[in-house]
């Protein structure tokens, strides 16, 4: 399947249910647009939008063929950062805020495995250009991507059984590593920390996993039981959106 009629079948005729599930998003946080794609280390591709005249429009003008994240996921890591990057790519993302006045400017990616899925977040209007916008969002963001995830879930299951393949469409530049890409964005993560909505007790038991500590070693340091410790850490998962507790290797 081409990623066209991909795009035709799982975002345009899904539109209804998309924008339904992404209401939220515009009505709570002023959020226009929304895309949600995985790769595999194979090169299978999915997509889906709440916007699909964009997303048409950016794959239609083959625009991605210059995205620097839709790449082998062996060459991504886990993060927040800005899309905006390539010089080729801020002409494009022009292109986009001049037909739709929109800009994809914030993408969050999450590796696991062999395995890469993206999150894209933008805003519209005068305030589509300017990150700062986001940062007092990132919490909610956070929360909402489980959210789409579980809502969405019979249109994610149907789209990964079709063969959509991006190293076809993108030949050897599905091989070719940007080592320009800020990814982990330091000030993302203090960012992260500060508006963390942990308490001590948890935010204690993070960084203590993060050290290695296992749930019974933290356990003793806090002078906790283990089943208290692994409490706090099913309680942070699900506070920073997070699906195993490896990801909270990434805050």
């Amino acid at each position: 399947m081409s990623i066209n009629a991909l795009i035709d079948k799982y975002c345009i005729k899904k539109d209804r249910t998309l924008k339904k599930i992404c209401a939220p998003l515009n009505e709570k946080l002023g959020i226009h647009t929304f895309s949600y794609f995985w790769i595999d280390c194979e090169g299978r591709f999915g997509i889906l939008a709440n916007y699909p005249e964009l997303c048409e429009f950016y794959f239609g003008e083959k625009m991605y063929l210059n995205n620097p994240y839709l790449i082998h996921p062996s060459l991504l890591q886990s993060g927040y950062t800005q899309t905006l990057t390539a010089p080729e790519d801020v002409n494009n993302s022009n292109r986009i805020f001049e037909k739709f006045q929109t800009f994809n400017i914030l993408l969050k990616l999450k590796c696991v495995g062999d395995n890469v899925e993206g999150f894209v977040f933008s805003l519209k209007g005068a305030a589509a250009k300017d990150p700062v916008e986001f940062y007092s969002k990132l919490e909610m963001l956070n929360a909402f991507i489980p959210y789409f995830k579980q809502e969405a879930k019979p249109i994610i299951e149907a789209a990964k059984e079709e063969d959509c393949n991006l190293r076809i469409a993108k030949g050897n530049s599905f091989f070719v590593p940007d080592t320009t890409l800020p990814l982990s964005n330091p000030k993302m993560r203090e960012f992260l920390k500060e508006i963390s909505p942990l308490s001590k007790r948890e935010r204690e038991c993070l960084e203590l996993f993060k050290q290695g500590r296992s749930a019974q070693a933290t356990a003793a340091i806090l002078g906790l039981s283990r089943r208290t410790v692994e409490h706090y850490i099913d309680n942070v998962k699900e506070k920073l959106g997070c699906y195993s507790k490896w990801d909270l290797l990434d805050y």
